[in-house]
């Protein structure tokens, strides 16, 4: 089955990073598309991180209290190809591969 990133989310102009806050999902875990599964907080801001298809968390590259760069590869989302058709995301691929986050 083709994987889908979870990308850490431009949240604002000036927005570098944020932290991790809390997990709401675990690998293993079923998910909707546009659920929230992490919240992240900037110096601004705390906001939920959402998924684009729905699916099986797969991988998961974080965990509370990291900081995470803007772009950095979060976790990965199992779907199907239907799923990934009708969601309109972008699955993994050798070509676009997500850069992992940044270490604390």
């Amino acid at each position: 089955m083709p994987k889908v990133p979870i990308l850490m989310p431009q949240l604002g102009d000036s927005i570098a990073e944020a932290t991790v806050l809390r997990l709401l999902a675990a690998p293993g875990d079923t998910v909707e598309a546009d659920q929230e599964i992490f919240e992240v907080e900037t110096n601004k801001a705390t906001m939920g991180v959402t998924t684009m298809c729905g699916g099986i968390l797969s991988d998961m590259f974080i965990k509370e209290g990291d900081s995470v760069v803007v772009g950095a590869c979060m976790a990965m989302i199992e779907a199907t190809d239907e799923e990934i058709e009708r969601s309109g995301a972008t699955p993994a691929g050798e070509d676009n591969q997500p850069s992992l986050p940044a270490s604390p």
